[in-house]
């Protein structure tokens, strides 16, 4: 596994940057066809970081594509391993202060995600299984000023449908999550 990146930081709180990645992750189990072997892959990023002068914030935007190979699905005891799943995408997050004992957090997820290559050729070109390729979030902190080291947050979170099964017959509506 290797990693490299390269990041410029500028005058005014821009921040470009560049990574490119590999990864090796080893799998413990059995297949519905044999032992697993390990996931392996590879990483490309390019983004923008920007740390603005008049408040406390940072807002991040990248673009990537992530290509992995070996990648287990299905339920326990019924596992198979996909040849190549590839996804692209774009991500965007803010985070910072609003005001002394209020901070803010919020981010959004667009991925497209598919099988790249696989023995089962019916499979190339489909979503896998439980992935999630729209997610938006936001959340607030509020530190009191009561009880000292106390914070409540509360947020709510966006998630997008995703495919029940392989096939990509079966779908999974997209639903909202509060938290708090």
């Amino acid at each position: 596994s290797w990693r490299a990146g390269l990041a410029k930081s500028l005058d005014f709180g821009l921040t470009p940057y560049v990574s490119a990645a590999t990864f090796f992750n080893p799998l413990v189990g059995t297949a519905s066809n044999g032992p697993l072997h390990p996931e392996t892959g590879r990483q490309y990023e390019a983004g923008l970081t920007y740390e603005p002068s008049f408040m406390d914030a940072l807002l991040t935007a990248s673009v990537f594509r992530i290509e992995r190979e070996g990648v287990v699905t299905g339920p326990f005891n019924a596992q198979t391993q996909i040849g190549e799943v590839t996804s692209e995408g774009i991500e965007l997050e803010g985070r910072g202060r609003l005001l002394p004992n209020l901070t803010f957090a919020a981010a959004a997820t667009f991925l497209d995600v598919e099988v790249s290559r696989d023995a089962d050729a019916a499979l190339i070109g489909k979503t896998p299984v439980a992935t999630i390729e729209r997610q938006v979030s936001a959340r607030l902190s509020w530190e009191t000023p009561w009880i000292e080291g106390l914070t409540l947050t509360g947020g709510v979170r966006w998630q997008g449908e995703s495919w029940a099964d392989a096939g990509n017959t079966l779908k999974v509506s997209d639903h909202v999550l509060f938290d708090a």
